[in-house]
């Protein structure tokens, strides 16, 4: 028997898959505990991976996802030379303090219309873009940086 690279999975060979005991038998030979089997390394791998993802409650900052931005929110602006039209966006709770991640949807992020920046004030997030789009866009998220 043979173990995989990552896992140290076991592996075996014809001649042990032949003999229905070795592949029955999940308990460990050395101990008898099951502690080196493969259920026991595949609960252990799985067992660190849900233990490394954080909790909703250790994200920090605010989400606002899915955010629609409708034609007629386009207005001409001088802000940036580059993108002379803004959107600006309603979001309660948003402070001119803040600082704030929008992340377009694929087809928007690769188009180059948008800027790759926002402003923030009192209540809004404001984005840029080079041409008015010609349809409504979703903005999957927009993101509070803390």
């Amino acid at each position: 028997m043979s173990a995989t690279t990552n896992y140290g999975l076991n592996i075996y060979t014809d001649a042990e898959v032949e003999n229905l005991g070795t592949v029955r038998d999940w308990r460990s030979k050395v101990d008898g505990t099951g502690s080196d089997s493969n259920m026991m390394k595949i609960d252990a791998a799985l067992k660190n991976i849900a233990d490394s993802i954080p909790a909703a409650s250790d994200f920090k900052g605010r989400v606002w996802t899915n955010t629609t931005v409708e034609v007629s929110d386009w207005v001409s602006d001088n802000t940036y030379e580059d993108y002379p039209y803004k959107a600006v966006i309603s979001k309660t709770g948003i402070t001119a303090n803040d600082i704030l991640f929008v992340v377009f949807d694929m087809a928007e992020a690769v188009s180059g219309n948008y800027a790759p920046i926002c402003s923030s004030a009192a209540g809004t997030v404001t984005i840029y873009a080079k041409e008015v789009p010609a349809a409504d866009i979703i903005i999957p998220v927009i993101k509070e940086v803390v």
